[in-house]
């Protein structure tokens, strides 16, 4: 088990509607390719928060938001302050561990 393999956890619970796990199932595979892109952006560009990286990347908040907390709970990324979002309020500003960047190159040097 790698520290990514987390990633393509299905995040649905047992009581969802069967459109929530076809989409919790279709996310499986991309799970793992957002966290690693993610991944990248905070490493070239340093630091940012969940707005940012979707504005950057050109996805949907939630998207980022999910990939945010499942690198988080890996110890890939961390929180290193706050800053205020589009809508004014705080969000945290996160940023590569050693851990991510590790990953993120190991990754990167098998494809």
């Amino acid at each position: 088990m790698t520290q990514l393999d987390w990633v393509s956890d299905h995040h649905r619970r047992r009581r969802d509607p069967a459109t929530s796990h076809a989409a919790a199932q279709s996310m499986a595979s991309a799970a793992p390719t957002l966290a690693m892109v993610i991944l990248a952006t905070l490493e070239a560009h340093g630091p940012a928060t969940q707005s940012e990286l979707a504005q950057r990347l050109a996805l949907q908040s939630q998207q980022v938001n999910k990939r945010t907390a499942d690198l988080k709970n890996a110890g890939l990324i961390v929180g290193v302050g706050t800053r205020p979002g589009p809508c004014g309020r705080q969000q945290t500003v996160w940023e590569c561990t050693q851990a991510g960047i590790e990953v993120k190159h190991e990754r990167h040097d098998r494809i």
